[in-house]
């Protein structure tokens, strides 16, 4: 009555598609070429079975499957591709399309906290009380493109579904169920419903927003044209 399977696979997928920047005379930003590879390896396990099988049947079938995605080597070192609110990232010996973006640390409680994290923007203005801790990861005290890293990965650590057929004397249920593990999704919605940028309605969390002075708060203060950019893509938009 029972049936198990167990699969592992290894796939790798040669001469991909991709897009390589021109220089400027040119008068194309881009070309396309083979210069591509990337690997897939993984595993699947499933069961089948008919626990009951006389006037009322029941079927179940159950798996469990889980894969590794890595791009292998592509014509240019990294290509960034942008997305309607974000950006992701391919780049050799990562897995493909992993988020990118800024690294939010939370929101600075105080003005002395701002003054010595003195941090700044491009245009030279600085980071005040109420305003995202963004991670300087270059170390210069500027917020720009070269803080940028992965904040995401939206492949999941594991595939689970169940189904179950249950029968009786013509009639028939079905219910199934499957589920993803580990995976990290970027919640378009909430950077939409959540910026405090305009005069557009916005959810109730924000009521939680940063107003005073030593407030503990993941959210920042609300900023009309976010001159900032608090609401720039970053890790305070990803969630597991």
């Amino acid at each position: 009555r029972l049936i198990l399977n167990a699969d592992w696979f290894k796939s790798l997928t040669d001469d991909m598609i991709t897009y390589t920047s021109l220089p400027t005379y040119y008068g194309y930003e881009t070309y396309a070429s083979n210069g591509g590879s990337s690997q897939n390896t993984g595993y699947e396990f499933n069961i089948y079975g008919k626990p009951v099988n006389n006037t009322f049947k029941l079927e179940v079938n159950a798996s469990l499957s889980k894969y590794d995605n890595k791009v292998i080597a592509l014509e240019n070192d990294e290509i960034i591709t942008s997305f309607t609110g974000g950006e992701k990232i391919a780049r050799a010996g990562d897995p493909m399309g992993l988020f990118y973006g800024y690294r939010a640390d939370g929101v600075f409680e105080s003005q002395q906290q701002a003054d010595e994290t003195n941090l700044f923007d491009k245009s030279g203005r600085r980071f005040n009380a109420g305003d995202i801790r963004f991670a300087d990861l270059d170390g210069n005290g500027i917020i720009d493109e070269q803080d940028k890293t992965i904040i995401g990965n939206p492949h999941p650590e594991f595939i689970a579904s169940l189904y179950n057929r249950f029968s009786f004397k013509g009639w028939a249920l079905i219910l199934f169920v499957q589920g993803v593990n580990g995976v990290d999704v970027f919640n378009y919605v909430k950077s939409q419903t959540e910026p405090m940028t305009g005069v557009e309605n916005q959810t109730k969390a924000i009521y939680t927003r940063w107003t005073t002075e030593g407030q503990q708060t993941n959210i920042p203060k609300s900023s009309y044209g976010d001159p900032m950019g608090n609401n720039r893509f970053s890790s305070r938009w990803i969630e597991d």
